[in-house]
């Protein structure tokens, strides 16, 4: 009814100018040190979860069950099958509902936007680059190397998306802290995302479908979706949709064979009628197969031989995320001095603003190693802000 969304929002309103204080408290997301526990543990006043963590958010508004499948789909992606806490299905809720702020060009805009700051802080960004090897010497970060050049770049401070596991074979294993040694040789829990890319014509897009939708996968899957998101195009007769998923356990032979990409087509051709009419284009990077162009056919052919032996990994997930937000994942700290983690292994479950959260606790870290960056990030935050 009305009257239960309308009391719902409301709630989820009051919810997220709640976690907008606690966020906004400059914090260490996941703290560790004892400056930083103490400072979160201060913030945490503002905490509607405090000591409860894995509270109902849904029930404690009174919605019904399908309001509640339709309002906690975002957080529910996220979490990759597993269970959400409080905190992660307000904060994306709540996001999605009250908090999106519309960038141009989404991630791509966003990145130019830091960039620029950087820039305007006196810093260069050089991009297309990949990193070699991270130069380690008594537990220290001296240098990174990087592919095409004969000398490493000396430097203070790594800051990197990559898991532990991902950076050991770019660190001599003579280098490897014994704190490093733990995170990398662990077994973390895996999980692998999967994205294709589909070319149409622009009119076969459901009219009523929004710029980001999500998708059940279908009866009996539980919490499976598909995230739909509409790429704007040049051509106005032509669009693209990036579909993004979480593979289940024990889907890898799906990537490989091409079925997970026949199965997001099938529940696509509910979506959109009459979609092979209009499919011009289909292409993954995670699944071996290079682009099958559709121009000249209006069947899908036969899924092409893998040029890959190996599947490559979307996202390596860490184990479930704990703390007392529930988003906590990986430290900052890697063991090796001026090497920080950072990205959706350290906060997790969040999308974008989690990633935002890790960036601004690793740069506050990275910043102790020189006291003049520390200042740049403050400039840098201060220009956001006016």
């Amino acid at each position: 009814s009305v009257e239960e969304i309308d009391r719902v929002l409301r709630g989820l309103g009051r919810l997220m100018g709640e976690l907008d204080k606690l966020l906004g408290a400059d914090l260490v997301v996941p703290a560790e040190s004892f400056f930083e526990r103490r400072e979160l543990s201060r913030a945490e006043v503002q905490n509607p979860f405090r000591g409860n963590p894995a509270a109902d958010v849904f029930a404690a508004l009174g919605a019904s069950p399908a309001l509640e499948e339709i309002l906690s789909a975002p957080a529910r992606f996220e979490a990759a099958g597993r269970a959400a806490s409080a905190f992660q299905v307000a904060r994306q809720t709540g996001g999605w509902l009250f908090g999106a702020m519309a960038i141009d060009d989404g991630r791509d805009g966003l990145r130019r936007l830091l960039a620029d700051r950087i820039v305007a802080q006196g810093g260069d960004v050089h991009t297309g680059l990949r990193a070699t090897e991270i130069v380690v010497s008594k537990g220290r970060v001296k240098a990174v190397r990087v592919a095409g050049r004969e000398e490493p770049h000396p430097c203070q401070a790594v800051l990197t998306d990559l898991t532990p596991r991902e950076l050991a074979p770019m660190i001599s294993p003579g280098e490897w802290p014994k704190r490093f040694r733990v995170l990398a040789e662990e077994a973390a829990e895996q999980s692998l995302g999967y994205a294709v890319n589909l070319g149409l014509d622009a009119e076969a897009v459901p009219a009523g479908l929004a710029q980001t939708a999500f998708v059940s996968t279908g009866k009996g899957t539980g919490d499976a979706l598909l995230r739909l998101e509409v790429i704007p195009q040049e051509d106005p007769g032509k669009a693209a949709i990036h579909v993004a998923c979480v593979v289940p356990p024990g889907g890898e032979e799906s990537l490989r064979t091409g079925a997970l990409r026949d199965a997001i087509l099938d529940r696509l051709r509910w979506l959109v009628p009459f979609l092979d009419n209009y499919l011009r284009a289909v292409h993954s990077p995670f699944d071996g197969f290079g682009p099958t162009d559709l121009t000249q056919s209006s069947k899908l052919p036969a899924p092409p031989v893998p040029r890959a032996e190996e599947v490559p990994r979307w996202q390596l997930r860490v184990a479930p995320p704990g703390g007392d937000l529930g988003v906590e994942g990986l430290p900052y700290r890697s063991g090796v001095k001026g090497l920080v983690l950072a990205g959706s292994q350290v906060v997790c479950g969040l999308g974008t603003e989690g990633e935002l959260i890790a960036a601004w606790g690793a740069a506050r870290l990275a910043g102790k190693v020189d006291p003049h960056r520390e200042r740049v990030v403050r400039a840098m935050l201060n220009k956001v802000e006016d």
